[in-house]
């Protein structure tokens, strides 16, 4: 391929980010996590049942249950470019505050331009049963993201916690700014991974991280329980 073929194939960046958006489910997943070791003290105590572990049995059932829904919760946010002319005509809307140190230091108004920019750069999102969405309406992006006045005064609260907001922002500013280069092999990312990772639920208003994003903040701490012993013989937990 020629160098002219290969600019004339050049296609636009696209960054995507799996949310969960069902965060009131955090308390609930906690709950049945914290049962998982009370139910197999249960059934240790009541070895005379058997090789059977009935408690625990219930108890993962129904921490796996509560993480199927939160699953279920999930949207993927897909970010493109805004072309020049607007970006440039948008950033310029919402320039640095007087007298705000931390508009000064970042460069734009940190209560307008986060939510504008992933307005604007959000190009479709994907459910989990695939279905995809195009045009968002402005009423969803308010309940998502809340809405402020001209005095940067809260109108509306929005639902997504700051370190969602920061992470879906991430992937807009690097649709819009970001570099692409030629990553690393595939050999060179091998390494020993952490095991515990993926048995992890999403915390609130967010699910498995994938990726990661410079100056974002990490999502909700989330919260993991491994019973504290299982039994040998007898039905066996998804640990």
């Amino acid at each position: 391929m020629s160098v002219l073929d290969t600019m004339n194939a050049a296609t636009p960046p696209c960054e995507t980010i799996k949310i969960a958006l069902d965060a009131a489910l955090q308390a609930e997943y906690d709950a049945a996590v914290a049962g998982l070791n009370a139910a197999v003290d249960h059934d240790a105590r009541h070895a005379s049942l058997g090789d059977q572990e009935p408690a625990m049995t219930a108890a993962v059932d129904h921490a796996d249950e509560v993480r199927q829904r939160w699953e279920v919760s999930t949207v993927t946010f897909c970010f493109g470019k805004v072309d020049q002319p607007e970006y440039l005509a948008l950033r310029a809307k919402h320039l640095p505050r007087e007298g705000e140190a931390f508009d000064r230091v970042l460069g734009y108004n940190i209560l307008t331009w986060p939510s504008a920019l992933i307005r604007e750069s959000c190009v479709k999102t994907i459910g989990y049963d695939g279905s995809e969405l195009t045009e968002i309406p402005v009423a969803t992006w308010d309940h998502l993201l809340g809405t402020v006045d001209g005095e940067g005064r809260t109108v509306k609260k929005g639902v997504l916690n700051s370190g969602t907001i920061d992470r879906l922002f991430g992937k807009a500013v690097r649709a819009n700014e970001g570099t692409s280069q030629v990553p690393p092999s595939a050999r060179s990312l091998l390494r020993t991974q952490d095991s515990g990772a993926s048995s992890t639920p999403p915390s609130p208003g967010e699910s498995h991280r994938s990726d990661s994003e410079g100056g974002s903040r990490s999502g909700s701490p989330t919260s993991s329980g491994t019973p504290k012993g299982t039994r040998k013989k007898g039905k066996s937990s998804g640990t």
